[in-house]
């Protein structure tokens, strides 16, 4: 995981933590956890306008037995 600290935001001081987390390693947390039909979808970052990281949109159902 990688953390990323903001002291300043949209214009406002402020004093945050981003964690990144892998696509693989939510899967994973996600399929232990019982969850199943998971979908994944990956895009790139937005140029000069998103911080320079991958994004993963992750859903999940929870699975019925």
């Amino acid at each position: 995981n990688r953390v990323h600290h903001l002291d300043e935001f949209l214009g406002s001081r402020v004093s945050i933590d981003f964690t990144f987390f892998e696509t693989e390693e939510v899967v994973a947390m996600l399929e232990a956890s019982g969850f199943a039909e998971i979908e994944t979808r990956v895009r790139e970052p937005y140029p000069g306008v998103e911080h320079p990281s991958v994004r993963a949109y992750v859903s999940a159902r929870r699975r019925r037995d």
